[in-house]
């Protein structure tokens, strides 16, 4: 893991926004670099604990979206040759908004079997983050899911969307509706 670090020497540095951001929701950090993630992962994982990581920190130091891509997939290999059994989270805005990158991403880790939750978040990307995950769900089969806001006013029908799908290309899909940060409705 040291390779990693010296790779990507921002890893593990967070910038203030995301100090200031994991100070705030402390309870739901594992952690804030590679090794105590490893660790903390493992642990859960002999304890019979499922654990979903999630890079956070798109306003950081780390600003290239081709970077955040790299060291996405660095970790999940990380995952992989670690045998932590973890999930990967990732969402449009730590790749800039950049779709095909999140495809790109999405599509790699599922590809070297990291299951994969593609998290969806302002309401003005619903539409291009359900086409993203309906285009890698159909090549990776049982390993990409959508955590999809529950309070949005559209929700109901991005699932029947996302069903018919399913259904019409019988292809399992994974939803997880998540209550989101996002105060506006759509």
């Amino acid at each position: 893991m040291s390779g990693l670090t010296q790779k990507y020497p921002d890893l593990g540095r967070p910038g203030f926004g995301d100090m200031l951001a994991a100070r705030i929701a402390r309870k739901y950090f594992l952690s804030t670099g590679v090794e105590p993630m490893v660790s903390r992962t493992r642990d859960l994982r002999q304890s019979g604990v499922g654990t979903i990581v999630d890079l956070v920190g798109e306003s950081g130091r780390n600003s290239s979206k081709r970077l955040r891509a790299d060291i996405t997939k660095a970790i999940g290999d990380v995952i992989i040759s670690d045998e932590l059994g973890a999930a990967m989270a990732i969402r449009p805005g730590q790749f800039g908004h950049d779709h095909m990158i999140l495809r790109e991403v999405a599509d790699y880790l599922a590809k070297n079997g990291i299951f994969v939750w593609i998290d969806m978040e302002k309401r003005d990307t619903v539409d291009p983050t359900i086409d993203t995950y309906l285009d890698v769900v159909g090549e990776n089969q049982g390993r990409v899911g959508l955590a999809i806001q529950a309070y949005l006013l559209r929700t109901r029908r991005d699932i029947e969307r996302i069903i018919r799908f399913s259904s019409d290309n019988k292809i399992e899909v994974h939803l997880r509706p998540v209550r989101g940060v996002y105060v506006k409705r759509g």
